[in-house]
C-alpha cells in the first residue's frame, strides 16, 4: 500500500464524479423525498473517508492511458529549472500544492483562535443552568448539561464551536421563546450527533485538496444534508403548528445571519436561500422514504467507491519510472535505444515510442541514434 501520484489523480477523479452525482441526487426533490437526508449523508461521509486514503493497494490493477496521460507525465517531469538544483514541473507544482495547504491551514487556525479568544473571555456558565428558560426537560437533555454557553451581542443566531468540548453561543438580544427553543433543540442535535468532527475532517479535505473545486462543492452540500437530517428528527415529534413554527424559525434564522464562516464552527442556518428552501419543502413532505431504495442506493455507491481502490489510471510504465528514480527496468539493450530530437532524446521501447527525455543518465549503456531508420538499418528492423 503506498501513495503515488496517479493514485491520488485517480482516486480525485473518480470519487469527484461520484460527488457530483450523488449532488445531483439531493437536489432532486423527487429523490429525497424517497431516499432521505440520513442516507445521502452517509454516502456521502463513506465517499469523504475514501478520499482521506489516496492509496494504491496490492490488488489494484493499472489501466494504461498511454495517449492522454504520458503528455502529461512527460510535462510533469519535463526540467524548467537545471540549476542550482534541477527541478521539474512536477516539483513545482507540489510545492505549490503544499505551500497552498499551509497557507490556508495557518488561515483557519487564526480565525479559530480568534473566536476562542472571545471565547475565553466570557463568564463560565452552562447549558443545564437555562433548561427551565429554554423549555428543556432535564432528564432528556441531561447529556448536554455541561455543555458551555456563552451570551454574545454580536451573534444574531445560536452557533456551536469547538470540536472536544463544543461551546454554544447564543444571541443576547431579544428572541421569541418558541423560536429560540426550536434553535436549541437544533443545536443540541448538532452535539449529539458529532456533527463538528465531520465539519473539521470535511475542512481539512478542503485544505489538503485546495485545488479540487468539487470539494468545496461536496462540504457546502454536506453541510445542508446534515442541517436536513436534524431538522427531519427534530420534525418527527413535533405536532403540525409546531412544525410550521420550527420552519419560521429557518426563515428568521436565514434572514438575520451574518454570513460568517468560522472553522471548526457549525451555526442553526445558512443564507443560501434555495438550500433553505430544500429544507422546508422536506419537512412540509411527509416521510415516505423507500428502505428499498436506500438499500440498492447504498449497495451501487459502496460497490464504486470499492472499484475505485481497484483501478488506477497511469501512462505507460509509470510504475516503473517511480519505483527506479527514472529508470524504466523492464528495458533491454536489445528492444530500448534513444534517438536525438535536437538537444533531447526520445525513448524508443521495442520500436515504438515511449516519450522525449533530456536525461539519458538513467539510459547509460543503451543504443543512441540519429534517426529511426539507422536503427532500422543497424537491427534489421527488430522490434519494428
Amino acid at each position: 500500500m503506498r501513495i503515488t501520484i496517479s493514485s491520488v489523480l485517480t482516486m480525485c477523479l473518480v470519487n469527484s464524479i461520484l460527488i457530483l452525482l450523488l449532488c445531483f441526487l439531493f437536489k432532486r426533490r423527487a429523490v429525497m423525498k424517497r431516499i432521505g437526508p440520513e442516507c445521502m449523508l452517509v454516502l456521502l461521509l463513506a465517499v469523504v473517508v475514501r478520499m482521506c486514503f489516496p492509496f494504491e493497494f496490492v490488488y489494484t490493477c493499472s489501466v494504461y492511458i498511454e495517449e492522454a496521460l504520458t503528455p502529461l507525465l512527460m510535462f510533469l517531469i519535463h526540467v524548467p529549472i537545471e540549476k542550482p538544483l534541477e527541478i521539474t514541473v512536477g516539483h513545482l507544482l507540489m510545492i505549490l500544492w503544499v505551500a497552498g495547504v499551509i497557507v490556508s491551514f495557518l488561515y483557519k487556525i487564526y480565525n479559530y483562535r480568534k473566536a476562542v479568544r472571545i471565547i475565553s473571555l466570557a463568564p463560565e456558565d452552562l447549558l443545564g443552568n437555562h433548561y427551565e428558560a429554554f423549555h428543556l426537560d432535564k432528564e432528556e437533555y441531561r447529556d448536554t448539561a455541561n455543555v458551555r454557553v456563552i451570551f454574545s451581542q454580536q451573534q444574531r443566531m445560536p452557533c456551536l464551536i469547538g470540536i472536544r468540548n463544543p461551546c454554544l453561543i447564543l444571541p443576547k438580544a431579544e428572541v421569541r421563546e418558541d423560536l429560540l427553543h426550536y434553535m436549541i433543540l437544533h443545536e443540541i442535535m448538532h452535539i449529539r450527533k458529532k456533527d463538528l468532527i465531520w465539519k473539521a475532517i470535511i475542512d481539512l479535505l478542503c485544505t489538503i485538496f485546495w485545488w479540487n473545486p468539487v470539494l468545496r462543492y461536496l462540504r457546502k452540500e454536506l453541510f445542508q444534508l446534515v442541517e436536513m437530517r436534524n431538522d427531519m428528527q427534530i420534525a418527527a415529534g413535533l405536532s403540525e403548528e409546531e412544525r410550521i413554527c420550527y420552519m419560521e424559525c429557518l426563515q428568521n434564522a436565514a434572514l438575520q445571519l451574518l454570513g460568517q464562516d468560522t472553522a471548526f464552527s457549525i451555526g442553526f442556518s445558512g443564507s443560501d436561500f434555495r438550500a433553505l428552501l430544500r429544507r422546508m419543502q422536506l419537512l412540509r413532505d411527509e416521510d415516505r422514504f423507500s428502505h428499498w431504495l436506500q438499500v440498492m442506493l447504498s449497495v451501487v455507491v459502496f460497490v464504486l467507491l470499492l472499484a475505485s481502490t481497484a483501478v488506477i489510471f497511469e501512462p505507460y510504465s509509470i510504475k516503473e519510472l517511480e519505483e527506479g528514480g527514472g529508470i524504466i527496468e523492464d528495458m533491454s539493450g536489445e528492444t530500448t535505444f534513444l534517438i536525438r530530437n535536437g538537444s533531447q532524446y526520445d525513448v524508443y521501447v521495442d520500436g515504438e515510442y515511449l516519450y522525449t527525455t533530456h536525461d539519458i543518465q538513467p539510459f547509460i549503456g543503451f543504443s543512441i541514434y540519429d534517426h529511426v531508420e539507422l536503427y532500422d538499418n543497424m537491427s534489421g528492423g527488430r522490434g519494428r
